[in-house]
């Protein structure tokens, strides 16, 4: 897939988008909306790839910063946050996209640390980026002996939220909600006036035969591939209704 992505100046626009998202969160905009603004330049499959690389770091932060933290002389702390995001978008890349080639992700991220940051920010990058691809198959990252610390390490949550959790509903239902709470949501629509043979063959949607399915328990619902949802507005533009799976069960079409 990482192939296809158009580049600019020697980066990949997927990338360039990432970081920039990455600047926006810093600044305390919601991810969402930030998300929806940068990637409309990107066709389908660049957004498809952006929102795995962004949404999938963000998930995996507090894993990937201890992995960081061992291999950055000093800590991140001595480090811009934009280096430090840039960091973290290369190693969700080289640990977690089995699509990206190491040296791709590398190589991109080098270059993006040179455009934003100078010479000297993008030979760091280097050799942290290197070293973690060199070492990844002696990656511990370290096992707390608390269980909140534990827990707060594997699934990126606040160690506060996890304590309350745990505290309320027990170590096992606290872990099976923090992974649902990682994974990513279905998507599920019932839009009105529109069949899924529609949606399938792009009638009022810019989905793909791929991308729609039917919903289970949510009568005439529509689950939607996740990624592909930013192709909705076009729907949505166009006049058509749509409630999401929430909604649907609370209020059944009579």
């Amino acid at each position: 897939m990482n192939a296809t992505i158009t580049t600019t100046g020697g980066v990949t626009a997927a990338r360039a988008v990432a970081a920039e998202i990455c600047v926006d969160l810093r600044r305390g905009e919601f991810l969402d909306q930030s998300f929806e603004r940068r990637i409309l330049p990107l066709d389908a499959r660049d957004r498809r790839w952006t929102r795995e690389l962004v949404y999938g770091m963000l998930r995996q932060r507090a894993g990937i910063d201890s992995i960081l933290s061992e291999r950055v002389r000093g800590g991140l702390v001595r480090l811009d946050p934009d280096v430090i995001d840039l960091l973290r978008l290369g190693v969700y890349q080289l640990l977690h996209m089995g699509s990206v080639p190491a040296y791709a992700a590398i190589a991109q991220t080098v270059e993006l640390a040179k455009r934003r940051h100078g010479l000297g920010a993008s030979k760091l990058v280097n050799a942290v980026l290197r070293r973690t691809d060199r070492e990844r198959e002696q990656l511990n990252p370290p096992t707390p002996t608390d269980l909140l610390d534990t827990l707060a390490l594997k699934y990126s949550h606040p160690r506060w939220l996890i304590g309350r959790w745990v505290a309320r509903w027990g170590h096992q239902d606290t872990e099976r909600l923090l992974a649902l709470n990682n994974a990513e949501a279905p998507i599920v629509i019932r839009p009105y006036g529109i069949r899924r043979s529609a949606l399938r063959s792009r009638q009022h949607f810019h989905f793909g035969r791929d991308d729609v399915h039917g919903a289970g328990r949510i009568q005439e619902g529509t689950l939607l591939r996740p990624g592909s949802c930013g192709d909705a507005r076009h729907g949505i533009r166009s006049g058509s209704n749509g409630r999401d799976g929430r909604g649907s069960l609370c209020c059944p079409r009579r």
